[in-house]
């Protein structure tokens, strides 16, 4: 890296997020929130860049005098895989959000995403019992998702997917062990409605089921019609209106008590954010920022 660079990111905080698609994102809102309380100059930039290009990209992340970035969908195994260093969170899930690039040019991953969800179900979740938990997805987001559920002492997890025959446990449970008594399953998804399984107690979507369209397949009606009143619904997805999510309006027609992935959004955006400059933003900050960010689109 040119001394130039190497002196620009010393003042200058230049961040990203890399993923494909991006341009939905509201991280740039949070983030240039988080630089103006801690009274630093700098930018968050969308970075939209296919698999195929992302070695140069990340190579070019740095020479341009990145300080880190964030990394979404399709990427955050990919990524994993390039960092040097990762932190406990990230070798748990296989997957990073969230990437410090050093001045050297390495980079050391970590996952904000899991402590995020733990902390957001946590409040939301409140005293229900904690049994049976029914996951959407194999991705990155999964992974966190059921590294947290271990940690708040669910029993019974079972993962909805559309190949389970492409999955094994230990895609799932690095660096966990399922203790005495805990069970861990896959179904196919469209089999969900053909089958009789247990009522979860909770359901958490880790897919983009209802991020870029309100159609959603007919399974999901079924899985929601049969939770009813008894479960709790925790949608990833975020509602960039006054909306709810699709996934969150079906669950609501069946009685099912549901929350989205804002706020999940705001504290894992704070915990990249301290991971990054060693700064603590209160996850409000992030919040607010991205509320505002919502009443002007």
């Amino acid at each position: 890296m040119g001394k130039n660079a190497q002196a620009e990111r010393q003042v200058f905080l230049l961040l990203g997020l890399v993923g494909h698609p991006v341009s939905h994102s509201l991280s740039p809102a949070m983030h240039l929130a988080a630089m103006k309380y801690i009274g630093r100059e700098g930018d968050y930039r969308l970075i939209d860049v296919s698999e195929t290009d992302l070695d140069e990209k990340l190579v070019s992340m740095h020479r341009d005098g990145y300080a880190g970035f964030n990394v979404t969908i399709p990427h955050k195994g990919s990524v994993y895989a390039r960092c040097v260093g990762k932190s406990e969170d990230a070798i748990r899930t296989r997957a990073v959000n969230a990437v410090k690039i050093h001045p050297d040019g390495k980079m050391i991953g970590h996952n904000t995403d899991l402590p995020a969800f733990k902390q957001s179900l946590e409040k939301n979740f409140g005293n229900r019992n904690r049994q049976r938990a029914l996951v959407l997805g194999a991705g990155g987001a999964s992974r966190a998702a059921i590294a947290a559920l271990v940690d708040l002492e669910f029993s019974d997890l079972k993962l909805l997917v559309r190949n389970p025959e492409k999955h094994t446990l230990s895609d799932f449970f690095v660096g966990d062990k399922l203790i005495a008594g805990e069970t861990f399953s896959m179904i196919r998804s469209e089999d969900f409605i053909k089958e009789e399984h247990d009522v979860p107690q909770l359901i958490v979507n880790c897919t983009p089921l209802g991020q870029a369209s309100n159609e959603l397949p007919a399974w999901v009606d079924a899985m929601f019609k049969r939770a009813g009143e008894r479960a709790f619904f925790f949608d990833m997805v975020y509602s960039k209106n006054d909306k709810p999510t699709p996934m969150i309006a079906a669950a609501q027609k069946h009685g099912v008590a549901a929350v989205d992935g804002l706020e999940m959004l705001a504290y894992q955006a704070a915990l990249a954010f301290e991971f990054w400059t060693e700064k603590s933003v209160p996850p409000d900050v992030m919040l607010n920022a991205v509320r505002q960010s919502l009443l002007h689109q």
